[in-house]
């Protein structure tokens, strides 16, 4: 009878566990840049935002 090996799926290929790191690190990297554009969009609808509002006020459109 012959020997039962296990072995784990990134055994039978070096380049498998190769292009799956760098497939983590490349969606790890595309996930903190997202981050920070989201962030920065939110600041740019937060000034638009103030900005109305100032207008409102300076034009009489929010007084009842």
């Amino acid at each position: 009878m012959l020997p039962v090996v296990h072995t784990t799926r990134f055994q039978e290929s070096p380049m498998k566990r190769l292009i799956s790191l760098m497939l983590l690190v490349l969606f790890a990297a595309s996930t903190m840049t997202a981050c920070n554009t989201v962030k920065g969009v939110g600041k740019d609808v937060e000034k638009v935002g103030d900005e109305m509002q100032e207008a409102a006020d300076e034009t009489g459109g929010t007084n009842p």
